[in-house]
């Protein structure tokens, strides 16, 4: 993306949005599919590339490199009950007896709100019953700073008029903000974004029959979420 809803130059060709997440989810599926090696954006953090406070590209960059050395599994079956793009990945690493399932649900309206309702059933399993920990990891709203840094925007009286490249950039510089004292406020925020910005792993269990393990979950719209599942007995 070259630029943003407002028109302006986009810095670092990604949006802050959390549409952004599921944005990248489904190009790296892209790419899965076409055997793309390697991608990555200008900026992952409010400071460009230093540490701050991550966006939702960093996020869902760092859900698809949990699944580095796992191999794909094709053919899995799953539903979704919503008019969105929703897509799905499983892969199996045998070394860690660990499974990764991974969905996104993607609308090309950057504020579309609404739940996509998923199911999935992974069939062909050498473990052929009992329980398994599953850790769920989600991207969405909730993780992301960047409605925060809005708000603070709004409240701080600060316009689109005020920027000089994108205003929907989650990158907080200089570029963005040429006004020395309005890149302070930010600045000075910046351990609350952090904090606002920190993902969340909830353990969930889930029972598998006869070989097949069957996932169920809902996200939001725009939301990616990565399933870690141990295998072992």
């Amino acid at each position: 993306m070259l630029t943003g809803i407002d028109g302006k130059p986009l810095n670092p060709r990604a949006a802050g949005y959390t549409w952004q997440a599921a944005y990248d989810a489904r190009m790296y599926h892209t790419m899965l599919d076409e055997g793309i090696d390697y991608f990555s954006h200008w900026a992952y953090t409010a400071n460009n590339i230093l540490p701050g406070a991550l966006s939702v590209s960093a996020h869902t960059s760092n859900l698809f490199h949990r699944m580095e050395g796992a191999v794909r599994l094709h053919g899995t079956s799953s539903t979704a009950d919503t008019k969105e793009k929703v897509g799905g990945i499983a892969a199996l690493n045998k070394a860690q007896n660990k499974l990764y399932v991974l969905f996104y649900a993607y609308s090309d309206d950057v504020f579309q709100k609404g739940q996509a309702d998923i199911s999935c059933e992974i069939t062909g399993l050498e473990k052929k019953s009992g329980k398994v920990t599953a850790v769920r990891t989600l991207i969405s709203d909730d993780v992301n700073f960047f409605d925060e840094y809005l708000a603070d925007r709004e409240k701080a009286g600060i316009t689109q008029n005020d920027y000089g490249w994108s205003s929907d950039s989650f990158v907080i510089s200089s570029t963005e903000l040429p006004n020395p004292s309005h890149l302070q406020i930010f600045r000075d925020k910046m351990p609350y974004y952090v904090e606002c910005s920190t993902l969340k792993h909830v353990s969930e269990s889930l029972t598998i029959k006869d070989g097949l393990l069957l996932v169920r979950t809902a996200i939001p719209v725009h939301g990616v979420v990565l399933y870690e599942i141990a295998l072992a007995q």
